[in-house]
């Protein structure tokens, strides 16, 4: 399977980057599945993709990939993705 079609699985999981999806850049990704498949990895900016311009912060995808991490929750505190109480 090409590497798009997991992190459109993945991402259907994650209702906060489905969110982000819905930005306008992200539109006609989330519409198109073939368009979503075009995703690359971009080794200089260390994420993925898209032939239309999008991307996302690598630091948003370590995030919502191991948000429920307990040890993590201090960096992610330091990025703002989790506001301290």
């Amino acid at each position: 399977m090409p590497e798009g079609h997991y992190v459109q699985q993945w991402a259907t999981r994650n209702s906060r980057l489905d969110r982000q999806l819905r930005r306008s850049c992200f539109r006609a990704i989330k519409k198109y599945t073939a368009l979503f498949s075009q995703l690359s990895v971009d080794k200089e900016l260390e994420t993925i993709i898209w032939p239309n311009g999008a991307d996302l912060a690598p630091k948003y995808l370590y995030f919502k990939s191991f948000q429920n991490v307990f040890e993590l929750q201090d960096q992610f505190k330091k990025w703002g993705y989790i506001c301290n109480q």
